[in-house]
């Protein structure tokens, strides 16, 4: 059984807990690393993912400029030892609903594990095995293209949606995530009164048929750097996570 200092990602991009946000999100964005550990001098205190920038969305009035790292960051780490088989990783990652896991050793950080690393090292074991209706999930949270975005930040943010699949009639234009949203407080000015989705929505008609090999889905996230396809037969059917490749990987470890 492989174990997770076998996958342990050590050069990582790290950043002190005195930063405000903007410097995370240049961080993140810059790096294509979307989970941070958060470091007091040489103390490891806390993840910051995307995740955590929802209570910031709740008041776009205050300047993110103003809001440090240490407000909106996760004190409660949640890591797996170097010694945890994969097993053990998957279950805490699935659970956390989080890019990636931090492994520690001690008071000690090693690094993390991403969702995509056990995608990379995993995904072979599921091919012809499940079909994408096997896998996916038949919850959607949707938007239509014309919405204001106003209305996709309170989804995201009070319904907690981390995926919301744009519509433009029964056409499937693109998603919107976490990533998309935080990509407003990079805007000097921000006024979402005057916005729709529209105007932040890069269009992708990345799609799947839930007739498709579950395999295909997880290839295409790792091509695309996303972590759900649509599933599209005629209309929208559904959605297949990186999240439910990784749970039904679990099983044949």
């Amino acid at each position: 059984m492989m174990l997770a200092k076998d996958l342990v990602l050590e050069d990582v991009v790290k950043i002190d807990v005195q930063k405000d946000i903007l410097d995370a999100l240049f961080t993140m964005f810059t790096a294509h690393q979307y989970i941070l550990p958060v470091f007091s001098e040489s103390k490891f205190v806390g993840i910051l993912g995307m995740s955590h920038y929802a209570r910031v969305l709740q008041d776009l009035q205050r300047k993110p400029e103003s809001i440090h790292i240490s407000e909106i960051m996760d004190s409660k780490i949640t890591s797996v030892s170097p010694t945890a088989d994969v097993k053990q990783v998957m279950d805490k990652l699935c659970e956390r609903g989080v890019y990636g896991i931090p492994v520690t050793s001690g008071h000690d950080f090693l690094g993390i594990i991403r969702r995509q690393d056990l995608l990379k090292n995993f995904l072979h074991l599921i091919k012809g095995r499940f079909k994408v209706m096997d896998v996916m999930s038949y919850h959607i949270t949707t938007s239509s293209i014309h919405d204001p975005i106003e209305s996709v930040v309170k989804k995201a943010v009070v319904g907690g949606a981390r995926r919301i699949v744009i519509l433009n009639y029964d056409k499937v234009e693109g998603i919107i995530t976490f990533k998309d949203l935080v990509n407003i407080l990079l805007a000097e000015k921000v006024d979402l009164s005057q916005m729709s989705v529209k105007d932040i929505l890069t269009p992708n008609q990345l799609t799947i048929s839930k007739l498709d090999d579950a395999k295909k889905a997880g290839d295409m996230m790792l091509e695309w750097d996303v972590g759900g396809v649509p599933v599209v037969d005629k209309t929208l059917e559904g959605i297949v996570r990186d999240k439910d490749l990784i749970q039904r990987i679990r099983l044949l470890l």
